[in-house]
């Protein structure tokens, strides 16, 4: 009997020791890929980070495109005009007027 006994405490004592080991080592690896998760994180939020402000330097060169781009001027007075077109065949003034419609863009864009 006291042969089982011994038996018995070594089968005890080594199961915990392997549920020891073996708790340890899983806790080991979730250690682990925790870290290689935390670093994969920090490296994508560098990524998106440097995506962004890519994506912000674009918009920004687009919305500066889009002035330059505008080459249609917004006449206040197209009603004045085109009546002062009909009434006095005044092309010349017509011209000027659209003319400094114009030269007011470029101005605005170069600022």
């Amino acid at each position: 009997m006291n042969n089982f006994q011994e038996c018995a405490l070594k089968t005890f004592e080594n199961t915990f020791t392997a549920e020891d080991r073996t708790y340890k080592d899983v806790t080991q690896k979730s250690d682990d890929d925790l870290r290689g998760l935390i670093e994969k994180n920090k490296t994508l939020k560098q990524k998106i980070d440097i995506k962004l402000k890519e994506l912000q330097h674009q918009q920004k060169q687009y919305e500066t495109f889009k002035q330059v781009l505008s080459t249609n001027p917004q006449l206040k007075n197209i009603k004045e005009l085109q009546r002062k077109l009909q009434d006095t065949n005044d092309v010349p003034g017509i011209l000027s007027c659209i003319r400094k419609s114009f030269l007011t863009i470029k101005d605005s864009t170069k600022r």
